[in-house]
């Protein structure tokens, strides 16, 4: 359970390390020439990236909220940290699903 929630955590942080480093070396002139390309790129590059990491975070999340579970799991200290930041990106990822599906159906 500590493998799986190091690796949603890295691909997570990937993603905004390496989004980061796309849209820093913009000039601001290239931004107005060409406006969406940091933000299909972070799509195309990211999406996936972040698709294994909620796929990975949101059920173990959900699994270790018990105490039982995380007992068993050797959830505690630093690990217990590193379970509620991945609560809260769980979090994230549920509401940015919910916000999708929404869209989806308003259409």
């Amino acid at each position: 359970m500590r493998i799986i929630q190091s690796l949603g955590f890295l691909l997570t942080a990937g993603f905004v390390f390496g989004f980061h480093i796309l849209t820093q070396g913009m000039a601001a002139d290239a931004a107005e020439v060409i406006p969406k390309a940091p933000d299909v790129a972070g799509f195309v590059l990211g999406g996936p990236l972040l698709f294994v990491a909620a796929l990975l975070l949101v059920p173990s999340s959900i699994m270790l909220m018990a105490p039982t579970s995380r007992s068993r799991h050797g959830i505690t200290g630093g690990w217990f940290a590193l379970w509620c930041l991945n609560a809260v990106l769980s979090m994230g990822f549920i509401g940015t699903g919910a916000a999708l599906a929404w869209a989806l159906i308003q259409r």
